[in-house]
């Protein structure tokens, strides 16, 4: 199963409570539920039908990642974060779900607790795995790059706190903005930068640990990151 879209099979006894408590949706075969992007804020259990798991290539054509049947609980992630749909979901067939919000997520987990339990483990998993992904995906020229002109600029100024037009950025050391980002919130799980804004979409704002940078510098250029 592919984890950009997380789900999981309930038991025909706890069906029940869902439609108890749920709300109860259709969607026509090749319609959207919801598309990449989307705010995330609810959860669905398919009922009957069939939904495609897709996500945008390089292209920007659909590509289908994986099939949900009934009985599947997905989207749950969305009851835990305020962030985006990580893919677009569409009907193959005429197709009948249960929707849930948060509010109704804790009625249900009060009926079902091991619901919870297991929303909460996949939470975990996921997590782990955006983390391993994310750092397998930026190449070493890219944290370099990054690294280096942080390094260099902190050196220069003395100060912590850094705010640059992220365009001229791009320009000087000369990468792709979405891995210049992706590297940016890489360095700030690993705790070298901190309080990541990006200011009006045009100016890159954060501050700098100046007890980890010098250690980090170093461990880029032995390419131990």
């Amino acid at each position: 199963m592919n984890n950009l879209i997380s789900s999981f099979k309930l038991q025909e006894k706890h069906i029940e409570i869902f439609r108890k408590y749920g709300k109860e949706h259709t969607v026509k075969s090749g319609e959207f539920l919801f598309y990449e992007g989307d705010d995330a804020n609810t959860a669905y259990l398919l009922i009957d039908g069939e939904l495609d798991v897709l996500i945008k290539d390089s292209k920007n054509s659909l590509r289908l990642i994986n099939k949900l049947k009934p009985t599947t609980l997905f989207g749950e992630m969305g009851l835990f974060t305020t962030g985006k749909r990580t893919a677009s979901v569409r009907a193959t067939k005429d197709t009948k779900l249960i929707q849930i919000d948060y509010k109704t997520f804790l009625t249900i987990s009060a009926k079902i607790p091991s619901i919870s339990l297991n929303m909460l483990q996949e939470l975990s998993s996921r997590l782990k795995d955006c983390n391993e992904r994310l750092i397998k995906s930026i190449d070493y020229k890219t944290k370099a790059k990054t690294l280096i002109y942080i390094y260099k600029t902190f050196k220069e100024s003395a100060k912590i706190e850094f705010e640059q037009d992220l365009e001229d950025i791009l320009t000087k050391i000369q990468i792709d903005k979405s891995e210049f980002l992706k590297t940016l919130f890489l360095l700030e799980k690993m705790k070298v930068i901190y309080s990541l804004d990006l200011v009006d979409k045009n100016k890159i704002k954060f501050n700098i640990n100046k007890n980890l940078i010098d250690k980090y510098f170093y461990k880029i250029l032995l390419g131990d990151i």
